[in-house]
């Protein structure tokens, strides 16, 4: 059968409950909850919807023996983080796709995040993952909910024994020394991570992870090397096969974090793979495109199109570039060879290659061009805008050529959205307006990272970290929270500790307050009252969010 030109929505191939909804059925029914954690446009959501659509079994059995549950990141963020926490303990890693089995009651007890839907050594099927627990919870439904204690239990002892470290303290255990990046599946890039390693760059281990790893993403297919941008991951250790999605605020901070360390390493190849991906992230801002979404087709080749595409003079030097075999599955366009490497096969000189190869990448990316284009999706998330404008401002002042008046008009046109003086900015859902943290912290943090071009932006991070810490962290504890509880409703301190498309809300805002104090103190305008207390709040929020003893609440999904 031949494949579909797009991959199915997932949205359509099950009656998906909502959390609130799927909770209260799943204690009612009293089986176990299916939950996809996943943005519709992803590549794992995709795939999942590819084998519901083809498997009647698989579907039967999820609504027979599962309640199932989508969660949209952007939609519940706070919801999203915690499963994340939880996947991250069980796994070391998180998603794509994140999928996480509950129990009736709401605790994860398991879940895949290198799952692969349709089956593949070593990962079990869905239908035979599924199956599996569905007989074990008919047989020894205790066992689901042992083992959700038991995680819950690791997930407090985890927070209890996480001091502050250096960033490459933090990883250094994890590293992959042969190719870079963190020893996980799929391998995702971290820039908010690089970043921070970039500043201990003068330790000797640190310089060269950081350059294997920098190197290793740039030669991969993970960095489109038609047009510059990066996708979203990995799903192999060397960086060559991608998740394809391309997202806005990923881009914009690897220009950031290649842009710095061309100036820290005098490599000017990664300066030029930072104008590939600012451009990417700009050219995003100025559409209101946030996210291309996953499609292969479009992006590989096989060796019977590259040949009929190209050029004779050119199909020698692409194909050793590109390493493209005769094998006739499609092929993902990853740097595998230099023009100064190709002497053993290739007699020409290498700058004559290199031409070659430049005029070559140029023609394949005017016939992708015809292609049937990828789907665009707008997000309408405060924080997706600010992050991209934060990074594009980092990228400015290391040597990037960015429009820093079409910046300086999208944050003043984010300042200028609906803003509540209690609460911050809203985000727009289809559930509605809803206000939440990593908005307030985005927003915030982009400001400070604008220039002179927006005089009102320092005075709105401001008057944000003041919105946080009345709004956003509990009175009591001075733990950060998700989202502001108002009339009285139960604050649970966020979980949003892991590192994904957006720096995590809770890093991310102790970041911010910790900025903040520093700028008071030294400057002429010095409001020693804010220093103090941003500086304290962002003392006593660290050692919250290390403290286990608030880990009971990660996993209360209501």
């Amino acid at each position: 059968m031949a494949a579909p030109t797009r991959l199915p929505d997932v949205r359509q191939a099950l009656a998906w409950r909502d959390i609130h909804s799927g909770l209260d059925e799943a204690a009612a029914r009293r089986v176990p909850i299916l939950c996809l954690a996943e943005s519709p446009w992803s590549n794992g959501a995709q795939r999942l919807a590819l084998v519901l659509g083809q498997h009647d079994e698989t579907r039967d059995l999820v609504e027979s023996s599962f309640v199932p549950v989508i969660v949209d990141p952007l939609e519940r963020p706070d919801v999203a983080a915690r499963l994340a926490w939880a996947a991250s303990t069980l796994t070391g890693t998180v998603g794509p796709p994140l999928l996480a089995l509950l129990t009736p009651s709401g605790s994860p007890f398991l879940a895949y995040c290198t799952l692969w839907p349709e089956g593949r050594d070593p990962y079990p099927s869905l239908h035979s993952l599924l199956r599996s627990v569905a007989d074990l919870d008919r047989e020894r439904r205790t066992a689901l909910e042992n083992e959700a204690m038991a995680l819950q239990a690791r997930a407090g002892g985890r927070a209890a024994s996480a001091p502050r470290h250096t960033a490459w303290q933090r990883i250094r255990d994890h590293v992959d020394a042969r190719f870079g990046g963190l020893q996980e599946s799929p391998k995702c890039p971290h820039p908010h991570v690089l970043w921070q390693l970039l500043d201990e760059a003068a330790h000797p281990p640190v310089r060269a992870h950081l350059v294997r790893t920098l190197e290793g993403m740039q030669r991969g297919g993970i960095l489109d090397q038609l047009d510059g941008a990066f996708h979203r991951c990995s799903r192999d250790e060397r960086w060559i096969v991608p998740h394809f999605e391309k997202l806005v605020p990923t881009n914009a901070a690897l220009a950031a974090v290649y842009a710095r360390a061309a100036s820290l390493f005098d490599r000017p190849d990664f300066l030029a793979t930072a104008d590939g991906a600012a451009a990417f992230a700009a050219a995003g801002l100025e559409s209101g495109t946030m996210v291309i979404a996953s499609d292969a087709r479009h992006y590989t080749w096989t060796p019977g199109q590259f040949q009929e595409e190209l050029d004779p003079g050119l199909i020698q030097a692409l194909g050793l570039h590109f390493k493209i075999t005769r094998d006739d599955s499609p092929h993902v366009l990853y740097r595998a060879l230099e023009a100064d490497q190709m002497g053993d096969y290739a007699d020409e000189d290498p700058a004559v290659l290199s031409e070659r190869i430049d005029e070559g990448k140029a023609h394949l990316l005017r016939v992708r061009m015809r292609r049937p284009p990828p789907a665009r999706h707008a997000v309408d998330a405060p924080a997706w805008h600010a992050e991209t404008l934060r990074w594009l401002f980092e990228a400015g002042r290391h040597d990037v050529d960015v429009d820093e008046g079409m910046l300086d008009r999208r944050l003043r046109a984010l300042l200028a959205g609906h803003f509540d003086p209690n609460l911050g900015y809203a985000r727009t859902s289809r559930a509605g307006a809803r206000y939440w943290l990593e908005d307030q912290t985005a927003l915030a943090t982009a400001c400070l990272a604008a220039g002179a071009g927006v005089p009102e932006a320092h005075g709105s991070a401001i008057v944000l970290a003041d919105i946080i810490l009345e709004a956003y962290c509990d009175a009591e504890t001075g733990a950060l929270l998700d989202a502001p509880h108002e009339g009285g409703g139960r604050r649970r301190p966020s979980q949003a500790v892991v590192d994904g498309t957006l720096w995590a809300a809770v890093p991310s805002t102790i970041e911010l307050l910790r900025t903040l104090a520093h700028e008071e103190r030294g400057s002429q305008r010095s409001r020693s009252t804010s220093c103090v207390r941003f500086e304290r709040a962002a003392e006593v929020a660290e050692r919250r969010h290390r403290d286990a003893t608030h880990a009971a609440s990660a996993y209360d999904l209501r």
